[in-house]
């Protein structure tokens, strides 16, 4: 009896080892809300195909109860980047990029994803309201999901521009995709 409550119990780490493997950061990525750089404008621009809002366009609707409406600018008037990512992997990229970035950073070892999308206004629960989850190569195409534990707010409709900075180790890649799930 022992010796199968033994084996049941290997078996049972074993499981969850594979599982949490399976499921796991295996590429040490994690979030850095902490991490302050300045992008450079005109390469916003050139790159994403940033711009500023036409003259006369009012993105704004509501009813006559004073509802909210939704817009298609983010708060500074610039058009907002949906779902796009930046991979930054040395320093030549990084001073093209922003006006400002740290000089600490470690090019040999680790490299930047900088992940772009329009959110809705929502209650997002802190403190770690953003993870990653489903990482994976496919190719040379780094593939993962960002989810975000929120709650709906009476705003919803509004977009905000978010830019979420995830260090990673080094990859062998030339493009990343994500997805944004919102759990409640």
């Amino acid at each position: 009896m022992a010796r199968k409550l033994l084996l049941l119990g290997a078996m049972l780490i074993m499981a969850l080892v594979l599982f949490a493997g399976c499921g796991g950061n295996k590429y040490n990525a994690v979030i850095l809300d902490d991490f302050f750089v300045g992008f450079n404008e005109e390469f916003l621009r050139t790159t994403f195909g940033v711009e500023n809002e036409p003259e006369n366009s009012d993105e704004w609707w509501g009813d006559d109860d004073g509802a909210d409406g939704w817009w298609n600018y983010d708060y500074n008037g610039k058009k907002l980047i949906r779902n796009q990512t930046l991979i930054i992997k040395d320093q030549s990229s990084a001073d093209i990029a922003f006006d400002y970035f740290p000089s600490d950073f470690d090019f040999e070892k680790e490299m930047l994803l900088f992940c772009f999308f329009a959110e809705s206004s929502q209650w997002i629960e802190p403190p770690s309201s953003y993870k990653i989850k489903n990482m994976r190569i496919d190719g040379s195409s780094l593939k993962f999901t960002i989810e975000v534990k929120a709650q709906a707010s009476s705003a919803e409709g509004r977009f905000n521009q978010r830019c979420k900075i995830i260090k990673i180790e080094k990859l062998d890649i030339t493009a990343a995709q994500f997805e944004k799930r919102t759990r409640k």
